[in-house]
């Protein structure tokens, strides 16, 4: 837990701030707060109201509850969108403990705002997924060649070891852990090397332009470009990556836009 806690509070004190940060509160409190202005406000009169109150103690604890995870979730300070998720079941209680008749035309009225925005943002998703239907070009490569027993790793590996139900070469899945405090990506990269001499994963894949591909991402994350120390830390730690798999590993098919390490030594 004190290992924990020192990296929470590195991930909290470390987050760079954009103006535009300011303005995700007010989305989300634009969000939840709609459904309940439509609700409470809207459908107020007579006919639409019921007649048992609500336990105060009820409201009290959800009311608690929605605070102490907007604490939480204001806490991290970086504000992903999804780290305002666990606002969803506080608000939804909220929601529910408005004493209203509930009919088909008056949740689809105050539920509007929010199902037309998650509509548009799971249309967005789904335009740039893989087919669901077909497996990676690189799950069909190791399904074909590599045995039950080997290990892989690839940056963000998860849809390759559901696909090919091989085992992880190392805890750590995704290099994105590396952005979330100056120290964290040489930290997490040689504990992900450790990995790599403690399990020898018989696979790793790597970005074919890797060089091209470490200048990219290295400039496109915004925790990087406002931190030129996290910057310079994230390229070594590529670096130190890249360099590990050429010295024990040799190329041995493309797969897309990734090249299949297999290793010799």
């Amino acid at each position: 837990m004190p290992t924990i806690w020192r990296q929470i509070a590195r991930y909290a004190s470390q987050s760079p701030w954009e103006p535009w940060d300011l303005s995700k509160p007010i989305i989300v409190i634009v969000i939840a707060g709609f459904p309940m202005l439509i609700r409470g406000i809207v459908f107020r009169r007579s006919d639409h109201r019921i007649s048992n109150p609500t336990n105060r103690s009820i409201i009290l604890f959800a009311i608690i509850w929605i605070i102490l995870e907007a604490a939480g979730v204001a806490a991290q300070r970086r504000m992903y969108a999804y780290h305002f998720l666990v606002l969803a079941a506080p608000a939804a209680l909220l929601f529910g403990l408005i004493p209203r008749k509930s009919t088909a035309f008056t949740i689809a009225a105050a539920l509007a705002l929010p199902m037309m925005l998650s509509t548009y943002g799971a249309a967005l998703e789904l335009r740039d997924a893989h087919n669901p239907l077909e497996h990676l070009a690189a799950s069909d490569y190791l399904a074909a060649h590599a045995s039950d027993d080997d290990a892989v790793w690839q940056d963000g590996m998860q849809r390759l070891l559901i696909e090919t139900d091989l085992k992880p070469g190392s805890r750590y899945p995704m290099t994105f852990l590396w952005v979330n405090d100056d120290d964290a990506p040489l930290e997490y990269c040689h504990a992900m090397l450790k990995d790599f001499d403690d399990r020898r994963p018989r696979y790793i894949l790597l970005p074919t332009k890797i060089d091209w591909y470490i200048q990219a991402v290295s400039t496109h994350i915004k925790e990087l470009g406002l931190n030129p120390k996290r910057q310079a830390n994230y390229v070594q730690a590529w670096h130190d990556l890249r360099d590990y798999v050429r010295k024990n590993y040799a190329p041995e098919a493309e797969a897309g836009k990734e090249t299949i390490f297999r290793r010799v030594n």
